[in-house]
Formats: C-alpha cells, sequence, structure tokens
C-alpha cells in the first residue's frame, strides 16, 4: 500500500497531466507498483523514471495547495526556529520559515500533500498554518542544521548502583 504523499501525488499527478497524455495511466500504474515493490516514494521513482524533472513535481505540488516550495536561502531566524521544539519539528517533518503578524506560520513540510499533516498541525501549535513545498534533500539538510538530533553519549551514563 503506498503512503499518503505518494497517493496524493500520483493522483495529484492523474487529475493534472492524463487528459494531454492518456498514456500516462500505465506508466503510473507501474510506478504505483514500483513504489510498493522498491518502498521508495512516488517523487523518487517518477524521477528515477524520467517521467518528470523534480523540480516540475514540486511546483505541481506547490499549484495544487496554492502555495510555494520553499528553497533554502538566508539564514531562518532563532525567533522562528523556536516556534517548534526539536521532536515536534522531526516527528511531523516540518520547518518554521516565517511568521506573519496575524501569527500565521509559514512551515516546509516534507509531505505537504498530507491534509492530516497540516491538519493537526494547526490543532497542536494552535494557529493558522501556510504548507510550503519543500524538497525532501533540501529538507534532510535544513533539519539536521535547525533541529540537530540529541544523541547522549553512553559512556557519560552513570551505571546504576
Amino acid at each position: 500500500m503506498l503512503d499518503i504523499e505518494s497517493s496524493s501525488l500520483l493522483d495529484l499527478i492523474r487529475s493534472e497531466c492524463l487528459a494531454d497524455n492518456p498514456g500516462l495511466d500505465e506508466q503510473l500504474r507501474e510506478i504505483e507498483d514500483e513504489c510498493e515493490r522498491s518502498g521508495k516514494s512516488a517523487l523518487e521513482v517518477i524521477e528515477n523514471f524520467g517521467l518528470f524533472p523534480r523540480k516540475d513535481l514540486l511546483a505541481l505540488m506547490a499549484q495544487s495547495l496554492g502555495t510555494s516550495v520553499w528553497t533554502p536561502g538566508e539564514d531562518i531566524s532563532r525567533d522562528i526556529i523556536e516556534k517548534l521544539d526539536v521532536s515536534t519539528a522531526r516527528s511531523y517533518g516540518v520547518i518554521p520559515v516565517s511568521v506573519d503578524e496575524d501569527g500565521t506560520l509559514h512551515l516546509a513540510i516534507l509531505n505537504a500533500l498530507d491534509y492530516q499533516t497540516v491538519e493537526s498541525l494547526r490543532f497542536v501549535l494552535g494557529c493558522d498554518i501556510v504548507p510550503l513545498v519543500i524538497d525532501p534533500d533540501d529538507y534532510d539538510e535544513q533539519i539536521d542544521r535547525y533541529y540537530p538530533e540529541f544523541t547522549e553519549n553512553l559512556s557519560t551514563c552513570k551505571s546504576p548502583q
């Protein structure tokens, strides 16, 4: 079974591109099968098949959400980063990018097509959310930059007595 993000992406491609390319449906079924066989995301498999470039897929996702693709550039201020703790940022796959004057939080979301994640974040954070699409490679780099994982060195732990 496909994950929500992959399923949503394939449905989006079908709805936006199938009318112009009737043979695309068969290719999308092959991609679906490969995702299930390999456990890879649809984004990765589509790119590997050479069907669409990644930047076009990200732009299509952003367009469908009425938002944009966030590409890391300038540093995000510490005030913005502190809007989320490490566990929330990592567990939901998000990076806060900016906050509007009205308190709306713009979040780069790894699985931006997963509406359940967006709705959960609205509830957990208690504010309006603007989801931004982010390239998974950029996400991996930026989450490690702004929210490094805490690993305790076991040699510094005291043994129970």
